[in-house]
């Protein structure tokens, strides 16, 4: 590993690229799996109540 490799990204690509590979990258078929997953889940969805975005200063 060189050392700008950060062990948690690496990880992180490793499941991701597995997780894909399981779908053949069917990007539909993934976005299904997301949803039934939410669906047999729905204890750890959260809602976050809406906000106003603020607003930036114009001025240059």
């Amino acid at each position: 590993m060189r050392e700008w490799e950060d062990p948690i990204v690496k990880e992180t690509r490793k499941l991701r690229d597995n997780y894909t590979s399981r779908f053949k990258g069917d990007m539909k078929a993934m976005y299904q799996d997301i949803l039934r997953r939410q669906q047999a889940h729905k204890e750890r969805l959260t809602t976050l109540p809406s906000r106003k975005p603020k607003h930036r200063n114009s001025s240059t």
